[in-house]
């Protein structure tokens, strides 16, 4: 096969494998952030080669040092533009990680401090709620929330604990623990998610309630587009930063996905929170919201 007919087999084999990576680990499109530039040096890496492969039959060229002796050395050498094509591109994501460097933005770090206000103590303290004082940390609601869950004859083996979140849900501060698949075998048998989630008091030991009128269907450790990472990846956050994924209850019990969104101040550092994507856990419906309209349970 020459290679006119290979050029297309080898550029459709390229896309086919970015494609997969990029699905498979739900990659920031956008090159100001890391990832994002990493990840587009990573698709001009491979098309060069490709390019150089076939402008030349080889990425590399056999040469010998003394002419043409025959028992002359011989080296393996690269085509000067394919080196001085790899020198831009990966320079250029080395130069920005430089400039992300607290040596060089140094004044952006020292700007995200913010100016020093001076208060009364006393106006910024408030009464505390003794009823309100939680004696419940997250180990211990991690321990109360797995007994509950030993309780259900046949649910332990569907489903286990995820990471407990501290909120105040109808003014009462409580642990909320949601349940995850065990395995790729139970995800498969129970697409529309894991039966609910555990509230734990944060005030009262004895107080633990299991939820199931709402299933979890988007998961940290979901698969395909249950995962969701991947599916707030996809759905609205391509181009965007994105972090700090957070279960949480709105006053109904309705369980939501609060993942929050970011933009870097100086080059690939520095993020700096700019609002947030609300997913509902159940069906997957989301809004991307700004500081200012977060909805007041989040």
């Amino acid at each position: 096969m020459n290679r006119k007919k290979k050029a297309p087999l080898l550029f459709l084999l390229a896309v086919v494998l970015l494609a997969l990576y990029v699905v498979i680990e739900s990659v920031n499109l956008n090159p100001l952030y890391r990832e994002g530039a990493f990840f587009w040096g990573l698709v001009l890496s491979v098309f060069l080669l490709i390019i150089t492969f076939l402008r030349n039959g080889a990425l590399f060229q056999m040469r010998q040092e003394n002419g043409d002796n025959p028992f002359g050395a011989f080296r393996l050498t690269v085509p000067r533009w394919t080196i001085v094509s790899f020198l831009v591109i990966w320079g250029f994501i080395l130069v920005m990680s430089v400039i992300s460097s607290p040596l060089i933005s140094w004044n952006a770090y020292r700007n995200q401090l913010g100016q020093p206000e001076i208060k009364t103590f006393s106006d910024d303290m408030q009464a505390v709620d003794l009823s309100q004082v939680p004696i419940v940390d997250r180990d211990l609601a991690y321990n109360l929330a797995n007994k509950k869950l030993g309780e259900r004859p046949g649910l332990g083996s569907q489903a286990v604990l995820g990471e407990p979140t501290i909120q105040q849900v109808n003014g009462e501060l409580v642990w909320v623990v949601p349940l995850y698949h065990s395995g790729f075998f139970k995800w498969i048998t129970n697409l529309e998610g894991t039966p609910g989630y555990i509230v734990v008091s944060a005030t009262n030991v004895n107080d633990v309630t299991y939820v199931e009128d709402y299933p979890i269907k988007y998961q940290p450790n979901g698969y395909f587009f249950d995962n969701l990472t991947r599916y707030v990846r996809f759905t609205s956050s391509l181009f965007q930063g994105i972090t700090d994924y957070s279960f949480e209850l709105d006053d109904s019990g309705q369980p939501y996905w609060v993942v929050t969104t970011y933009r870097n101040r100086a080059g690939f550092s520095l993020p700096e929170a700019t609002g947030a994507v609300v997913i509902n856990a159940t069906t997957g419906q989301w809004e991307r919201y700004t500081l200012e309209t977060i909805p007041d349970w989040v």
